[in-house]
């Protein structure tokens, strides 16, 4: 114990600059985020390789970041649940804690780096440019999977996609307030890409938060201007332009869901039963044991 804290204190607490490969390996990483399943995990396992190497290489594994610990915990309880579930039998942590926890990984141990104001750039722009592209991407297969909702590939889930675009969405606003106009440019196709996809989405837990989101960016920018009633105006900007976008003629389906939502018996209810598909356990018969296979929307 004596020798293993000696060598931790050696490694630990001291700064380590990103190398070149590392924020290469960062930005294919979030690129793929929302695209493609297999690269990400290979460029997110490759960037662990390096990080590694280089810590060894360096004697640091840099400063711990201050949020790291619930990200430890939730990766904890990605194996630690199943054992605790009615289904632990058939679904076991091995068929998704892996993956997550690969993710994970990548997260706080990225987070432990020092990058160079260009380097972080270049992460942001990585990050703007996969969610923009993971939202035409969700369109295009959209038009032949015949799915009632458009998905990212990576997510499989109109409400895991509506979720993701929100840190599209909050990656493009922050990329207005910077001065690179590439970045403004990228940050403005970003936004417009999020606002597209909330109406053929129908997710009323994207919608309210997209809202909210468009409204504290605008507030974040009228407070930088000292005016109180630029305040106001941005809270009227944020409602005006998300409530534009869903009177559109593209978001009349989500106006309907919206009414269907506030007059029926239930408003937390996102199943549609129009996707539906009955698919048999594995272990137990199939005139036993039933389940629905449902898109949730809210």
């Amino acid at each position: 114990m004596i020798l293993f804290d000696r060598i931790r204190k050696s490694i630990a607490g001291s700064r380590r600059d990103a190398s070149v490969v590392e924020v290469l390996l960062i930005g294919l990483t979030l690129f793929c985020l929302p695209l493609f399943e297999a690269p990400k995990n290979v460029f997110s396992a490759l960037f662990l390789i390096v990080w590694l190497i280089q810590a060894l290489r360096m004697r640091s594994i840099g400063y711990s970041a201050q949020f790291n610990w619930p990200i430890l915990g939730l990766m904890a309880i990605l194996w630690i649940s199943p054992l605790f579930s009615a289904y632990g039998n058939t679904i076991t942590p091995v068929n998704s804690a892996p993956r997550w926890t690969l993710l994970a990984l990548f997260v706080v141990l990225a987070a432990q780096l020092d990058y160079t104001l260009t380097q972080l750039m270049w992460i942001w722009m990585a990050l703007l440019v996969g969610g923009t592209f993971a939202v035409g991407e969700s369109f295009w297969v959209w038009s032949d999977n015949g799915k009632p909702y458009p998905d990212f590939r990576s997510l499989g889930h109109v409400n895991h996609s509506s979720m993701y675009s929100l840190v599209t969405l909050g990656a493009g606003i922050g990329a207005l307030f910077t001065r690179q106009r590439w970045m403004i440019v990228a940050g403005v196709f970003a936004i417009l890409s999020t606002l597209a996809y909330l109406p053929p989405s129908r997710s009323l837990v994207g919608g309210a938060a997209i809202t909210a989101i468009v409204m504290s960016g605008a507030a974040l920018y009228a407070v930088r201007r000292w005016s109180i009633k630029g305040l106001g105006f941005a809270a009227l900007l944020g409602v005006t332009v998300v409530g534009g976008v869903l009177m559109t003629p593209p978001a009349s389906d989500f106006r309907s869901e919206v009414v269907s939502r506030v007059t029926g018996d239930n408003f937390f209810s996102g199943r549609d039963p129009a996707s539906s598909i009955e698919i048999c356990c594995p272990i137990i018969p199939c005139n036993d044991f039933l389940v629905q296979e449902q898109t949730w929307t809210g």
